[in-house]
């Protein structure tokens, strides 16, 4: 099971990051494949079974974060909110936050969260300096790449995606 959860998952995220780079388009058929890839993917390789306190707890920490962006857009923009967040956040962003709910614990979701935004941004930029027309984000291709990273990480490494254990062993040196 782990090599046909294996393929189809990298295989969506591959075609994801590829058509969000390229097209800044992804067909929509790709997202719920991929996350039936995860939920067969994951389990074998994280040798644990589905935690449901994980998934309630990223769901709240990723509605906190819709939330304070909407308040924020709302204050920002008033009657224009909703436009520029149609605007500004694709469907191919919002159609990968489910699996992110069930990849990760909550630090770890958190801490990837935060790093891929980093990332996306700082991509951006550089993207930005060397082709002058770019005004989107590919914001799934992004995440598509680093959780191919975090995925083969740990597939072929030694660390879990839903063991918090690193941090506090990395706390105590």
């Amino acid at each position: 099971m782990i090599v046909i959860g294996g393929i189809i998952t990298f295989f969506s995220l591959g075609l994801i990051a590829l058509q969000d780079f390229v097209s800044r388009s992804v067909y929509w058929w790709l997202f719920p494949l991929l996350f039936i890839g995860v939920l067969i993917f994951l389990p074998e390789i994280e040798n644990e079974t589905f935690n449901i306190s994980y998934v309630l707890a990223n769901m709240c920490l990723l509605l906190l974060v819709v939330s304070l962006t909407g308040i924020y857009y709302f204050f920002v923009y008033r009657r224009l909110a909703l436009s520029k967040i149609e605007g500004s956040v694709g469907l191919g962003d919002l159609l990968m936050l489910p699996v992110f709910i069930v990849s990760f614990s909550p630090f770890n979701f958190i801490l990837f969260f935060i790093a891929s935004i980093v990332v996306a941004l700082v991509g951006y930029i550089i993207q930005g300096m060397i082709k002058n027309d770019m005004n989107t984000v590919p914001l799934a291709g992004y995440w598509a790449v680093l959780l191919m990273i975090c995925f083969l990480g740990s597939w072929v490494g030694d660390f879990s995606l839903k063991d918090d254990s690193w941090f506090y062993l990395w706390q105590q040196i």
